[in-house]
C-alpha cells in the first residue's frame, strides 16, 4: 500500500525534479566559493599536543633544514670526481639562489633565501649550503696549495686532505654526515708519498642546506601531512635545491629526505585521480547493468555526481573542515551507499511497474512505499553509525562522522527518492512518444551508457580533486545530453529504432551454452541448512576474532606513499646510512623557574639517563645528540672562554655574581650564577669578543626563553630518535622517557609544566587514539542502531538479527587486514567506521524485506524466497556494482587509496555475503524460535 508522502512525491515529479537541480546549483557554487585553507586536525588532545603547541609559540628556529643523501655509484663518494661534481653543484646552487633565479624557478617569492653561517669554533663563513667537500676544497687550496682544490688533486692527495680535516676541531662535527656502520665506511692506515695517514672511505655523505625560516615565513619543522602555503613554499624550494644538487648525478645518486611530504602526496593523490574516476564509473555501470536500462545508467550517474556537490556545499554551510578523510575518503566510501539506495528504490519501482503496467505514478508510490521503511531506517541507522565517531573527541573523526552523515541523508533524497521519481518521468515521456528502449541498438545503448558512466565520473573527480564549480558544470552539461535532449529528441522526431520480432530477426537462433546458475535458488536452499549455516559463521568469527584483536596501530610511510618512489626510498636510505647517528626530532619541554642549581643538577641527571636510552641517537663519544645546545653546553662554553666569563660576571642586567666551577663538573656554583645564565643567554648571546660570538642569541632563543612579564622561562631539549617508523619503538621510547622525566617531579613548584613531545610520539597519539575510537564507536553504533531498530520494528529477535551481522564484518574486515599485513592508522580505521554503516544498510534491507513478505505469506520459506528474489538481488547489484569499483581503486599507485580500494572491496563483499546467506538463515531461525514459543 502506498500513503499520502509517496502518493505526493509520486504526483509531482517535475517539482521535485526542478527543485534538486536548483539545491545541486546553489550547492555547487557555494562549495566552489570557498578558497579557504582549513584542514580538519589529527590532533587527539593531551599533554603531547599541548606541549607541542607551546614549543610552536615559543621557539621559532632562524633555520630550515633541506637534507639529501649523496649516494655513491662506486662504493666510495671520497673520490675527487665525485667531490669535482658535488662543489660545482653547490656553487651553481649558491650563484643561482644569489641571482634570485632559485627562487624564481621554485615558483615563490623572489628573494635569496641560503642562509649565511659562521662557525663559532673555527670563524669560517659560509652561504647556505657547506659540507665535507667545500671544506676539503679550501683545505687543498690553503694549507696543500693546490689553487684548483678539489679539481686538481688525485685520490692519495683529496684523502690526506679528509683525514686532517677530520681530525681537526670541526671533524666531530663533520664526521655525523657520513655513516658510522662499518659496512659503509671503511678506515685505514696508509703511508705513501705523503706520509702516514687514515685513508677514509664512505658509501653515502649526508648534505643540509640551511634555509633562512623567517623570510620563508616562519613555523616549526614538523615532518607530516596536513600544510598551510607557507610550509608549501619550503617544499617547492627544497625541491629546487634538490634538482640543483643532483645535477647530472654522474658520480652519486641525490636522495632528499622528506624534502616534499605535501607536494608528493598531493601528486599521488592526482595520479590516483584516474583510479578513483574509474571506480565511480565502473560502479555506475555496473548498477545501470543489473537495472538492465540506459536511463538507470543515467539516472544514477547524476545521482551520484550530485550527491558529491551537495556533500562539499553543505559541509562548507555548516562549517565542516577539509582534510584527506573529509575531502576524499568520504565522497568515495558513499559511491557505494549512494548505489545501495538507488539500486534498492529503482529495483521496487520495477516490481510495481508489474502489478501497475498502466499507471507509472501509482507504480512509483507502491514502490516508493514499500522500500521507504528500509531506506528511512538505513539512512538513519547508518549516520548513528558514522555519528558514533564524535564520542572519539577526535577533530578529524568528528568532522568525518558529520560529513559521513551529510552524505547519508542526501544519498536517501538523491538516489533513494529522486532517481526513481526521474525514471518514472522518464517511463512517461517514453510510453507518451510510444519509444521502446528494447527497439533502441543495444550497441548505441552500451556506448551511451559508458559516456554517461565516464561525464558522471568526471564530474566526481572534479569536484573531490580541483573545484565543484567544474564539477557542477560538467554535471550541467550531463543533464543536457543524457537526461533531457534523449526526451527532446523523441518529442521532435519520434521513435527511435523499429518493431522487429525476435523470431523474424533471429529465426534459427538457439542458446549454445545452457546457463542454469541461479543464485536466488542456491541461497534459498542454504536457509534449509540454517543451524549449520550460523555455526559455521559463529566458528569462522571466533577464529577471525583472534587474529582481528591481534591487529596493532602502525605509521609507516610506505601505508601512504608509493614504496618504489624516491620520496620513500629517500627515507629507506636515511636509515640504511645514519640508523645509529641521526633520528627524528623529539623533545622535552620545561616551563617555570628553571634558574636553580637544583633543576640543574636534576637536568644533568635526566641527561645522563638519555645518553643510556638506546632509542635515542648517540653522538661519537657516546653521548645524546642534541639538534640544538641546551644550557649545560652554554655553561660549558662559558667556562672554557675567559672574556665570555667576565661579561656573565660583571653584566649589569645579571646577578654580577663571579661565575664558578670550584668543583670542575661544568656547572655553575650557586642559584645566582644560574640565574645570570637564563636572564642574559636569550639576550646577549655567549660572546667570543666585543664582535664575535661563540653562541649568538638568535641560537639561544631557539631553546631558552625569558618571559620578562612572569619572570620565567621556557627550554626544550630536542634530541634523535631512532626507529620512529616502527611503532613499538616509539611505544617503548616513550615508556621509557616518561619514566626518566619523573626525576623532575622533586623540583616542586618551582616548574610549572614539563613533559615529552615531538613528531614521533604525536604520530603514535593519533594512531593509537584512532585505534581507541574505533573500539568506542563499534559499540556506540551497535548500541544507537539496536535501540533505534526496537524502536521501529518493536521486536528485540528483528533487531538482533540486523545488528549481529556488525560483529561478523568487523571481525572479517580486520582479521584479513591482519593477514594481509595491514595495521591500523586513521585510513584503516575509516573503514572500519564506514563498514559498520554498509553493514547495517545491507541488513535492513533483507530484515525489511522479510517482514514485509512475512506478513503476507505465511509460509516463511516462500517469504525468504521472494524477499532474496527481490532486495538479494538488490542487494548483488548493489554489492557487486561497489566491489567492482573499489577493486579497480586497488591498483592506484599511491597505498593509501589502493588499501582504502582493497580493504572498501573486502568489507562490501563480507557485507553483501552476511546479509543473503546469514541474516536470511537468522530470521528463518527467529521465525522457528517464535513457534516454539507460541506452542508452549
Amino acid at each position: 500500500m502506498d500513503n499520502i508522502v509517496t502518493k505526493f512525491l509520486s504526483r509531482h515529479p517535475l517539482y521535485l525534479i526542478f527543485l534538486t537541480i536548483l539545491l545541486t546549483a546553489f550547492f555547487s557554487y557555494v562549495a566552489s566559493s570557498d578558497n579557504s585553507i582549513d584542514e580538519v586536525s589529527f590532533d587527539t588532545g593531551g599533554k603531547i599536543f599541548e606541549l607541542n603547541k607551546k614549543i610552536g609559540e615559543n621557539f621559532q628556529s632562524p633555520y630550515h633544514f633541506t637534507s639529501v643523501i649523496l649516494e655513491s655509484r662506486s662504493e666510495d663518494i671520497f673520490t675527487p670526481q665525485a667531490f669535482s661534481e658535488i662543489l660545482n653543484n653547490q656553487n651553481k646552487l649558491i650563484a643561482l639562489d644569489n641571482n634570485f633565479f632559485l627562487s624564481k624557478a621554485a615558483g615563490i617569492n623572489e628573494d635569496n633565501y641560503l642562509f649565511n653561517l659562521t662557525d663559532f669554533e673555527t670563524g669560517r663563513k659560509s652561504t647556505g649550503v657547506t659540507s665535507i667537500v667545500d671544506i676539503t676544497d679550501e683545505f687543498i687550496k690553503t694549507q696543500m696549495n693546490i689553487p684548483d682544490g678539489v679539481n686538481g688533486v688525485n685520490k692519495n692527495q683529496l684523502k690526506f686532505a679528509l683525514d686532517k680535516i677530520l681530525a681537526s676541531e670541526q671533524g666531530n662535527e663533520l664526521l655525523r654526515t657520513i655513516s658510522r656502520d662499518d659496512v659503509y665506511t671503511k678506515v685505514k692506515h696508509v703511508s705513501n708519498e705523503l706520509g702516514e695517514y687514515n685513508e677514509w672511505s664512505s658509501k653515502a655523505l649526508l648534505v643540509n642546506v640551511i634555509l633562512d625560516n623567517e623570510k620563508l615565513g616562519g613555523g616549526t619543522f614538523n615532518v607530516g601531512l596536513g600544510a598551510d602555503q607557507n610550509t608549501l613554499n619550503k617544499e617547492y624550494l627544497g625541491r629546487e635545491i634538490t634538482n640543483v644538487l643532483a645535477g647530472t648525478e654522474n658520480n652519486y645518486k641525490l636522495w632528499p629526505i622528506a624534502v616534499d611530504v605535501n607536494l608528493y602526496s598531493q601528486e599521488q593523490g592526482e595520479t590516483s585521480g584516474v583510479y578513483l574516476t574509474l571506480t565511480v564509473i565502473v560502479a555506475i555501470l555496473i548498477a545501470g547493468l543489473s537495472l538492465r536500462s540506459f536511463y538507470t545508467v543515467s539516472i544514477i550517474g547524476f545521482g551520484i555526481s550530485a550527491l558529491i556537490l551537495w556533500l562539499k556545499g553543505i559541509s562548507f554551510i555548516l562549517g565542516i573542515k577539509g582534510g584527506l578523510i573529509v575531502d576524499f575518503i568520504v565522497p568515495i566510501a558513499m559511491v557505494s551507499l549512494g548505489v545501495d539506495f538507488a539500486i534498492h528504490a529503482i529495483r521496487r519501482y520495477q516490481e510495481s511497474k508489474i502489478s501497475h503496467p498502466e499507471n507509472m505514478t501509482k507504480a512509483l508510490s507502491f514502490g516508493l512505499a514499500a522500500v521507504s521503511g528500509a531506506l528511512i531506517l538505513a539512512v538513519l541507522s547508518d549516520s548513528l553509525a558514522f555519528l558514533s565517531n564524535a564520542v572519539t573527541g577526535i577533530e578529524s573523526l568528528m568532522h568525518f562522522g558529520f560529513s559521513a552523515a551529510i552524505a547519508t541523508f542526501s544519498s536517501f533524497f538523491l538516489l533513494g527518492i529522486i532517481a526513481p521519481i526521474v525514471y518514472m518521468q522518464t517511463d512517461k515521456w517514453l510510453i507518451q512518444y510510444n519509444q521502446n528502449t528494447r527497439h533502441i541498438n543495444p550497441i548505441l545503448k552500451i556506448f551511451a551508457g559508458v559516456l554517461a558512466a565516464c561525464t558522471a565520473g568526471v564530474s566526481v573527480i572534479l569536484t573531490v580533486a580541483i573545484n565543484p564549480g567544474y564539477g557542477g558544470l560538467v554535471l550541467a552539461g550531463y543533464i543536457l545530453i543524457f537526461l533531457v535532449l534523449p526526451i527532446i529528441y523523441l518529442k521532435i522526431f519520434g521513435s527511435i529504432g523499429q518493431i522487429v520480432k525476435e523470431e523474424e530477426k533471429f529465426p534459427s537462433r538457439k542458446r549454445i551454452f545452457q546457463i542454469n546458475f541461479n543464485p536466488v535458488t542456491l541461497f534459498t536452499n542454504l536457509t534449509n541448512y540454517r543451524y549449520i549455516v550460523i555455526f559455521v559463521t559463529i566458528i569462522i568469527t571466533m577464529y577471525s576474532g583472534y587474529y582481528a584483536l591481534k591487529l596493532k596501530p602502525t605509521f609507516d610511510v610506505k601505508d601512504f606513499f608509493d614504496p618504489n618512489s624516491e620520496f620513500v626510498i629517500g627515507l629507506d636510505k636515511m636509515d640504511e646510512y645514519f640508523s645509529d647517528s641521526a633520528g627524528e626530532p623529539a623533545e622535552i619541554y620545561f616551563e617555570g623557574r628553571l634558574d636553580s642549581l637544583k633543576f640543574i643538577n636534576t637536568l644533568n641527571s635526566f641527561t645522563l639517563t638519555l645518553d643510556e636510552n638506546k632509542y635515542v641517537g648517540q653522538d661519537l663519544d657516546g653521548s645524546t645528540q642534541y639538534y640544538e645546545f641546551t644550557v649545560l653546553h652554554l655553561m660549558e662554553t662559558i667556562l672554557s672562554n675567559d672574556f665570555a666569563k667576565n661579561i656573565y660576571s660583571t653584566h649589569p642586567e645579571g646577578t654580577k655574581k663571579n661565575i664558578t666551577d670550584n668543583d670542575n663538573n661544568l656547572i655553575f656554583d650557586d642559584d645566582n650564577q644560574i640565574s645570570s645564565l637564563f636572564k642574559l643567554a636569550p639576550k646577549i648571546g655567549i660572546p667570543k669578543s666585543n664582535t664575535e660570538f661563540l653562541i649568538p642569541p638568535q641560537t639561544i632563543n631557539n631553546f631558552l626563553r625569558y618571559d620578562v612579564n612572569n619572570d620565567s622561562y621556557s627550554m626544550r631539549l630536542q634530541f634523535g630518535l631512532l626507529k620512529t617508523n616502527d611503532f613499538e619503538s616509539i611505544l617503548n621510547a616513550f615508556d621509557i622517557l616518561s619514566n626518566d622525566v619523573k626525576i623532575f617531579e622533586n623540583y616542586g613548584e618551582n616548574l610549572v609544566d614539563y613533559g615529552i613531545t615531538g613528531s614521533p610520539f604525536i604520530r603514535e597519539a593519533q594512531t593509537s587514539a584512532a585505534t581507541d575510537s574505533l573500539r568506542q564507536s563499534i559499540p556506540v553504533a551497535a548500541l544507537g542502531a539496536l535501540i533505534l531498530l526496537l524502536l521501529a520494528t518493536r521486536s528485540f529477535y528483528y533487531s538482533f538479527v540486523t545488528v549481529f551481522p556488525l560483529l561478523l564484518i568487523v571481525s572479517w574486515l580486520y582479521a584479513l587486514m591482519y593477514f594481509l599485513g595491514f595495521g591500523l592508522n586513521f585510513v584503516t580505521a575509516t573503514i572500519g567506521a564506514v563498514s559498520i554503516g554498509v553493514g547495517l544498510d545491507f541488513s535492513i534491507h533483507m530484515t525489511e524485506r522479510f517482514r514485509q513478505e512475512i506478513n503476507i505469506n505465511d509460509d516463511p520459506n516462500i517469504a525468504i524466497s521472494i524477499s532474496l528474489k527481490g532486495t538479494g538481488l538488490a542487494l548483488i547489484g548493489a554489492g557487486v556494482s561497489s566491489i567492482a569499483g573499489f577493486i579497480i581503486l586497488g591498483f592506484a599507485p599511491m597505498p593509501l587509496f589502493s588499501t582504502y580500494g582493497i580493504l572498501s572491496a573486502a568489507m562490501i563483499s563480507f557485507a553483501l555475503i552476511a546479509s543473503i546467506t546469514v541474516v536470511p538463515s537468522l530470521l528463518l531461525i527467529v521465525i522457528d524460535i517464535k513457534k516454539k514459543l507460541k506452542f508452549k
